[in-house]
């Protein structure tokens, strides 16, 4: 009996050894708390940020994308009040944020391991505002990690979305404006030169001949600044003009564009609701100039994933519900050489007919208004995140209803292209996902939120709703 008894207690021991070394063992994607976070893509580089602010010291990250901040996939890793916490992110819209959520309807997502010791690559550390990390892919799409998303990020009231059931928990936690944008301008009213000379630090260039070459125009070119709206201010003499920034670097000769901006200035809900509804316009109808009848403004957009659609039709009255139609541009050096309605789409299992589908990114979308167009102009909506890369490229950016855009014109009431940013889960998430959801709802509610609510002077009800000055 008492060899038994000993061979039985030295099999525990082993036992206890052999668990104590399995968990000694093991992984962050095995033990951590994962939170997973849908939605909209508006929103993603505060909502980022809010992530980063939550851990006890700087989190390990990785992204899918150009950056950390504006990334389509992202991944963190760290502790938050001393226990391990992995959250990862897939941004591809926020009525399919709701979707998914709501639906239970696995999305793609980075892989869980990056957070383990043996990955591949060694993830770098997030800088504040959502800085630094390691870039996983360049394609903001990539990551075939399918998993349920716990959290959904959304530009709109459930209510207003086709997926109303369940309800889900929902906090505002901020606001957001959005604008209006044309491209760069025809192909026709481009003037290129090839014997451009540039001064670092000058915003004086000279050529042989500035013929054709007016104030107002957008320009691009080598040594030129790019993280401007670039024009020309002034034509000194028939060989220079002045730009509006100095040059980033000195050398010519190089070729550089003058683009004449389109002649649209403002848009209003009449005139947004006749574009998408037929997909084209005269471009008179926005300037008031019967010569401009022959020529055509088309509408593009995002696709019914999209809060920054649904905003769009419930703010200008076109309609949440309303099939539209959008053209989809093709690109060619720097020139639309074609433009064609979206083709059918399948989006998270629904189909949309041709031409009421759009860009599954605002990324993607702006992309195409820097470039002049050989067949007409083109108009969209964005949000103020992904604005500026479009206006830098030489898009101009439209008053809406006469009022051009301003953080001050939102929270008093005049600018009303705006909406509430809400985070939304299931009722019946986990108690430690809801704690982190909610950290970070807080989080963006008091730090990052674009326009936080405590500076609203006026609300509304419901997207598109009457605004009322409080």
């Amino acid at each position: 009996m008492k060899t038994t008894y000993r061979k039985m207690k030295g099999m525990m021991a082993g036992v206890a050894v052999l668990g104590a070394a399995v968990l000694a063992n093991a992984e962050p994607s095995t033990e951590a708390t994962i939170l997973r976070i849908t939605g909209s893509t508006a929103f993603r580089s505060a909502t980022h940020s809010a992530i980063v602010s939550m851990f006890d010291s700087a989190p390990k990250a990785g992204y899918a994308g150009s950056s950390l901040s504006g990334s389509g996939r992202s991944f963190f890793y760290g502790t938050v009040g001393g226990q391990q916490v992995i959250i990862t992110t897939s941004w591809s819209g926020s009525t399919g944020g709701i979707q998914v959520v709501a639906g239970a309807i696995p999305v793609g997502f980075l892989a869980d391991t990056l957070a383990d010791s043996t990955s591949t690559p060694v993830l770098a550390t997030a800088g504040a505002n959502a800085t630094g990390g390691t870039q996983i892919s360049s394609s903001s799409s990539f990551g075939s990690n399918l998993q349920v998303a716990d959290v959904a990020m959304g530009d709109s009231y459930q209510a207003a979305t086709p997926f109303k059931a369940p309800v889900l928990s929902s906090t505002r936690v901020g606001v957001i404006g959005f604008k209006w944008l044309v491209n760069r301008g025809l192909s026709s009213g481009m003037v290129s030169k090839g014997d451009v000379s540039t001064t670092l630090g000058s915003a004086q260039v000279t050529m042989a001949d500035t013929t054709g070459i007016v104030v107002g125009m957008h320009v691009k070119g080598t040594g030129l600044p790019t993280n401007t709206h670039l024009k020309v201010v002034s034509v000194d003499s028939g060989t220079q003009v002045t730009l509006s920034a100095n040059a980033t670097a000195t050398g010519g000769p190089v070729t550089a564009t003058f683009a004449t901006p389109a002649p649209i200035t403002n848009i209003n809900t009449q005139l947004a609701q006749a574009l998408w509804s037929n997909g084209t316009a005269s471009l008179a109808q926005f300037t008031g100039n019967a010569a401009d009848s022959g020529t055509l403004v088309y509408a593009t957009g995002r696709d019914p994933d999209s809060g920054t659609r649904l905003i769009t039709f419930a703010e200008s009255g076109i309609g949440v519900d309303s099939t539209v139609t959008q053209y989809k541009p093709t690109v060619s050096g720097g020139v639309i050489t074609a433009l064609a309605p979206y083709p059918q789409q399948v989006v998270n299992g629904i189909t949309f007919t041709e031409g009421n589908g759009g860009e599954s990114s605002g990324g993607t979308l702006v992309g195409y208004f820097g470039n002049v167009s050989n067949l007409g102009y083109l108009i969209s909506y964005v949000s103020t995140g992904d604005a500026p890369t479009a206006i830098n490229a030489g898009a101009q950016e439209l008053t809406y209803n006469g009022v051009p855009f301003s953080l001050d014109a939102i929270k008093n009431g005049s600018y009303t292209f705006w909406c509430y940013q809400h985070v939304m889960y299931q009722q019946t998430l986990a108690t430690a996902k809801k704690n982190l959801a909610n950290t970070m709802a807080d989080k963006i509610t008091t730090t990052y939120a674009p326009i936080k609510l405590s500076e609203m002077n006026c609300s509304r009800t419901a997207d598109g709703g009457v605004v009322f000055h409080n």
